[in-house]
């Protein structure tokens, strides 16, 4: 899996949400299927790149929040079904995960395995994957998916 750093930008999407106990209480394929519905809606948007990020909830009882969006330049005339999220600008470690490598599963024990050993540490509860033109599907082996971590330098 490859690794870059970034300095993220602030941007606001606009999508569907879901919330459960875990990530497995979500049925994402559902989810996606909801915001592609009102995708033409969007107004603004910047086509390209659609966005899932995963948020957990420290609060008890624990929740796993799941936001299926795509980026817009401004907030205009939304259905009400939709909602818009913000998400800061921070520092990013970028993995780019090819699914010849194994899915999701394989991608987020890369993950884990290489901030164990970096200098960094997760800086929010909360990661992006990024599906772009390289996505063929969860189950084709030529599939690319980027997973945006953001991240902050380990305390010595």
């Amino acid at each position: 899996m490859e690794v870059k750093m970034i300095e993220g930008r602030e941007m606001t999407i606009v999508g569907t949400v879901a919330v459960g106990e875990s990530v497995d209480d979500i049925n994402i394929g559902q989810l996606w299927e909801r915001f592609e519905r009102k995708y033409s809606a969007i107004k603004y948007k910047i086509d390209g790149k659609d966005y899932e990020l995963h948020f957990e909830d420290d609060s008890a009882p624990k929740r796993h929040l799941c936001f299926i969006g795509v980026e817009v330049t401004a907030i205009v005339d939304l259905p009400l079904e939709l909602f818009v999220k913000v998400v800061p600008g921070y520092t990013y470690a970028v993995f780019i995960h090819c699914f010849s490598d194994g899915g999701y599963q394989e991608a987020y024990r890369q993950i884990d395995q290489w901030l164990s050993n970096s200098q960094y540490q997760a800086a929010a509860s909360f990661d992006i994957q990024c599906y772009d033109k390289r996505f063929k599907g969860h189950d084709n082996p030529e599939s690319v998916l980027e997973f945006y971590v953001p991240v902050k330098q380990k305390n010595p």
